[in-house]
């Protein structure tokens, strides 16, 4: 556990149990149990299991198992929360609030701001976090996939040059077979040939000697490319080998997070119940599982709750509270 005397900055990331601290600013926490503020949460980052407590919250992003409650006002916030957003004095503004057990506050919105989305009964939470786990299991995979996309670019190159001295082997034996007739062809009719054609067919015999001695140093390097080519590989191929286990360990651990989260999340009781205790600016957004409401006027004093109307059917009812 952390208790902090003063104000817990964001100069080291935090991970801890139960955290609590006169204020709160700029920080990125991971809590295994609640985040306590006596004033307020501002310009942070918390990922808890616990409940989370504050006098007010300002430019937060906050995702907790737990329930949510704050005084006074949220501003500029964004909460995921597996539990209750319990905070029926308080006033929120420019914020998005997803809770699966519902939500109380005393009012959403005004004149001059962005409208507020609220939602209840929702799996953002679990979603949210089943993400960050998945793009954590992309994370670990990713020097494992650059090894091997390193290893599939050598076997590449190296196919490509073997293939290049397919194509020049089969030049050499050309070349080859070319001069050794053209040498039968002089020895045979040398006597009967014109000086100026005999001297054409040595020419060609020079040509095509020197196009096959060409072709054999050719050779000779691109066997040299090919070697280097398949030894990238093959390296890149015992480094995938090592890696392979600790990757399919850690991301083994990962989906056993997601399988123990979203089974967690389907044992947890929901409510799209929404209380609102004092007024609402219109705009405001109110989400259940299955369906959504804008409010189009200014309304106080009510409850919105998803209902069912059909099989398929499901709409937000409003209700004075």
């Amino acid at each position: 556990n952390l208790t902090v005397s003063g104000v817990l900055t964001g100069a080291y990331p935090v991970t801890s149990g139960h955290i609590k601290a006169r204020e709160i600013r700029g920080a990125r926490i991971q809590a295994i149990g609640d985040v306590n503020s006596q004033v307020g949460i501002t310009d942070s980052v918390i990922v808890a299991q616990g409940d989370i407590r504050a006098r007010y919250l300002h430019n937060c992003r906050i995702e907790t198992f737990g329930d949510v409650y704050i005084e006074n006002e949220m501003i500029d916030s964004q909460i995921y929360c597996g539990g209750k957003i319990d905070s029926g004095n308080c006033h929120v503004i420019s914020s998005t609030l997803y809770a699966k057990k519902g939500i109380e506050i005393s009012g959403a919105g005004s004149g001059k701001t962005n409208p507020c989305t609220l939602g209840a009964g929702t799996e953002h939470q679990t979603l949210e976090r089943v993400t960050q786990l998945e793009q954590e299991i992309s994370n670990i995979r990713k020097e494992l996939d650059e090894l091997i996309e390193k290893k599939d670019e050598h076997h590449f190159y190296s196919k490509k040059t073997f293939q290049r001295m397919v194509e020049l082997k089969i030049f050499h034996d050309r070349a080859k077979k070319k001069k050794e007739k053209l040498t039968a062809d002089f020895k045979l009719k040398k006597d009967s040939y014109s000086k100026e054609k005999l001297n054409n067919i040595a020419r060609l015999i020079h040509n095509y000697e020197k196009r096959k001695n060409s072709s054999v140093t050719s050779l000779k390097e691109l066997n040299e490319i090919k070697k280097k080519y398949d030894k990238q590989a093959a390296i890149q191929n015992e480094k995938i080998e090592k890696l392979k286990p600790r990757i399919k360990r850690e991301t083994l651990e990962y989906k056993n997070d997601i399988s123990f989260f979203i089974e967690w999340s389907r044992r947890q009781t929901k409510s799209s119940q929404i209380r609102i205790n004092k007024s609402v600016f219109p705009g405001t957004i109110f989400k259940g599982i299955f369906s959504s409401l804008i409010i189009e006027e200014e309304k106080s004093n009510f409850i919105v709750f998803e209902k069912q109307i059909s099989d398929t059917v499901f709409e937000m009812s409003v209700r004075k509270n």
